[in-house]
């Protein structure tokens, strides 16, 4: 109130905070948003204090709409102070919590539980990221949680565009600890949130794992299902490829996928000159494929 009296005597100042906050239609002040207000006060007999004269003076006020229009301002305000540090999944309409995803429950803040706000967001999202975990994908590694070292630019961008579906093959080459990992679970993660059918499988761990599908008669079926896979990250190819079994599943993979233009991410430390011509010719096509150098330092050891 105090700041309210001070604009009473600030001249264009007041002029501005009456056109914003008057109502046009108020019956008391006629949409002017002042109201003159008489005082009234009685000067006293200065020995025994006894009768003395009446005297009465006028002043301006506001008027009651002029405050209630500023108080309704202040809590807009206060309501997207709230939703800038809402918590993720809340409802910004909702009318529980005015869009904060809080709300007061004897005395503490609590998640907001109103139906489609903040509690059943949090699950919602909780449950996503279950989802998310199950395609082998590490949920904190984000393109936001990423260090942004000199060097990785150019990979950023290319997993960045691989994830939204406009690159169809990307092969990130590099050396450890710079991000590799890092980009392939995080285009992965992109990809799912996006609602696309993505996976990601560390080269070796594939490998394991179709080996022990040998004995079980389950192999074929586990390698289809990994051609056909929409979205398909494999992350950290190397040595694996010295044996010929090896090799031969992988390029039965990637030839597959390459001529039916599934979306492909492969990262890897080794040299593409020391791949075998059949997969160097693959990633050399500029029509399909995109072969980008992570030059970013180990950034592990920092």
């Amino acid at each position: 109130m105090e700041k309210l009296s001070a604009l009473l005597n600030s001249g264009q100042a007041r002029t501005a905070f009456i056109a914003t906050y008057a109502n046009p239609t108020c019956p008391l002040c006629g949409g002017k948003g002042l109201l003159v207000k008489e005082n009234e006060w009685q000067v006293l007999q200065p020995k025994d204090r006894s009768g003395g004269i009446t005297r009465t003076a006028s002043e301006e006020v506001f008027c009651s709409c002029v405050k209630e229009g500023y108080a309704k301002q202040k809590r807009e305000w206060e309501r997207e102070r709230l939703k800038e540090n809402a918590p993720l999944g809340t409802n910004p309409d909702c009318i529980w919590c005015w869009g904060g995803g809080w709300v007061s429950r004897q005395g503490m803040a609590v998640l907001c539980s109103a139906p489609g706000c903040a509690k059943e967001g949090r699950e919602a999202m909780r449950r996503g990221e279950k989802v998310i975990r199950s395609r082998g994908v590490k949920t904190e590694m984000t393109f936001d949680s990423i260090m942004k070292v000199k060097g990785i630019e150019e990979s950023l961008e290319a997993a960045q565009e691989w994830a939204k579906g406009s690159l169809c093959f990307v092969v990130i080459c590099g050396g450890t600890g710079n991000g590799k990992t890092h980009l392939a679970h995080a285009a992965v993660g992109e990809a799912c949130k996006r609602g696309d059918d993505a996976r990601l499988f560390v080269v070796a761990d594939l490998l394991a794992d179709m080996r022990r599908r040998m004995g079980d008669n389950s192999l074929e079926d586990f390698v289809a299902q990994v051609k056909d896979t929409p979205f398909l990250a494999l992350d950290d190819l190397g040595m694996e490829l010295q044996t010929d079994w090896a090799q031969a599943r992988l390029e039965e993979i990637l030839n597959y996928r390459y001529a039916n233009y599934l979306f492909t991410l492969i990262t890897t430390n080794l040299n593409p000159d020391s791949l075998s011509e059949r997969l160097k010719s693959r990633f050399s096509d500029p029509g399909v494929c995109r072969l980008v150098l992570n030059t970013a330092s180990d950034y592990r050891r920092r």
